[in-house]
């Protein structure tokens, strides 16, 4: 087939010059041409070879501009090439430092990576943190400057949102650390990254209501183990029970609404259940606040509650009374349950079970409370210099710098009283009993 072709276009060539030849024989032609005063004069067919020759030359001359012009491209594309390979380089190199915390280099490296294109802004976002671990808190802000410029999307902008954030969080400036994350969610409201900082956040300025809010779609992204979100859900919604009952402007109905919404779990944990008695018992409220007490203790017993029932002063003593010799049936070794029924003989001067129960709490468990309770029994039957001891080891055992300070106040007064033989020396224990019990409930409120 190639032979063919090579045969037929020699013969096609022979064929054109003889024709050719035979025109140039037959007629030479004229051609002239006349441009302002200058006159070229040549045959046709010498003008015609001039015109192919040109062409020839035209088509060469076009083909090599065009060759240089692609060699150009390459050479330039080539360029480019290298230079992002050197950049790709650069910030490879850059993240590794700065993922084993070597944040000189990994600020080198990033700084100079940051003119890529493709990952200049994830190169200004981590060479601002290197900044900031650096201390150099100056330099973070002008490569987060220069990250904005470079954010041309909301997704870029988040992420400069998002590291701001970190570093003012590190700085501890929690108020401009929440308006820029304030300021993400706009445009991402339930970014987990946004979530977890607020999180942090709402938890450093103890804003619970913040925290409460997203708390549901925490929950719902499954943004942290079970138990941590447990734990976490636990502590504000106690924190906001803790809250309302410190606020005298809450009524015992805005408590109780708030109560009735929470869950089953937290309603029956003892915390709750005290911080709840004792706003009760702040707004004066005694006999509901006991009723509560009573009614939550039948549902799930809880041994560091009864003290506390033990301390409710209501117009029925007696009932108190009986209700928890009920429980003793039940729980005969609780030192809780027996202190408790100490106090309560004691405001019902029954000073023979008061001693029995006190010392049977005390046998079981050595506690500060008993002592006192103790000691008060003692200054009620005026054996001041019992009184005063077990005062004493009430100061010693407890290491609360408060009830140091009420046990200090005591043991001045019994001493101060004991010296003084006259009537006003034996009213002095029953005065002393009745203000640790109004103490020993106010403070419970006001820790609150």
């Amino acid at each position: 087939m190639k032979k063919f072709k090579i045969l037929f276009f020699t013969l096609l060539a022979l064929a054109t010059g003889i024709v050719l030849a035979q025109l140039i024989k037959h007629d030479d032609g004229y051609v002239l041409i006349h441009y302002s005063d200058h006159v070229i004069e040549m045959t046709f067919w010498s003008a015609l070879v001039a015109y192919c020759v040109f062409t020839i030359i035209l088509v060469y001359l076009v083909k090599f501009i065009i060759s240089l012009l692609r060699s150009v491209k390459t050479g330039r594309n080539w360029i480019a090439e290298r230079t992002e390979k050197s950049s790709n380089k650069r910030f490879t190199d850059g993240l590794k430092h700065y993922f084993i915390g070597n944040w000189k280099i990994a600020l080198k490296y990033l700084v100079n990576a940051s003119k890529s294109e493709s990952h200049g802004l994830l190169a200004l976002l981590s060479a601002a943190e290197s900044a900031h671990a650096l201390h150099n808190v100056e330099r973070a802000r002008t490569l987060l400057t220069q990250a904005t410029k470079k954010a041309d999307s909301a997704g870029d902008l988040l992420l400069v949102d998002i590291t701001q954030a970190k570093l003012q969080f590190k700085e501890k400036k929690y108020e401009p650390c929440l308006a820029t994350l304030n300021h993400a969610r706009v445009a991402f409201p339930n970014h987990p990254p946004v979530l977890l900082l607020l999180k942090d956040v709402y938890l450093k300025v103890s804003d619970w209501a913040g925290l409460n809010s997203i708390l549901p779609e925490i929950k719902k992204q499954r943004l942290l183990p079970d138990d941590e979100r447990d734990a976490l859900e636990t502590q504000v919604k106690y924190e906001i029970l803790v809250s309302l009952a410190a606020d005298d402007e809450n009524d015992i109905d805005t408590l109780e609404k708030y109560w009735i919404k929470l869950s089953k779990l937290h309603r029956e944990r003892a915390d709750f259940i005290k911080c709840f008695v004792l706003a009760l018992l702040k707004r004066r409220a005694n006999d509901r606040a006991e009723q509560f007490l009573r009614q939550s203790l039948a549902k799930t017993w809880h041994s560091g509650l009864i003290e506390l029932y033990g301390s409710i002063h209501t117009s029925n003593t007696q009932f108190l009374f009986v209700t928890a010799e009920r429980w003793l049936k039940a729980h005969p070794d609780d030192p809780s349950l027996l202190l408790c029924l100490g106090q309560l003989s004691l405001k019902l001067k029954n000073w023979e079970k008061a001693q029995a129960y006190l010392n049977a709490s005390l046998y079981l468990r050595e506690s500060a409370n008993t002592l006192v309770a103790l000691a008060e029994l003692f200054a009620e039957q005026n054996l001041m210099e019992k009184s005063v001891e077990y005062y004493r080891k009430a100061l010693y055992l407890n290491k609360s710098t408060d009830l140091n300070n009420k046990l200090s106040l005591k043991n001045t007064r019994a001493n101060m009283d004991s010296s003084v033989a006259d009537t006003s020396t034996l009213e002095a224990p029953k005065e002393i009993g009745k203000t640790e019990e109004k103490t020993h409930e106010d403070e419970r409120v006001a820790n609150h």
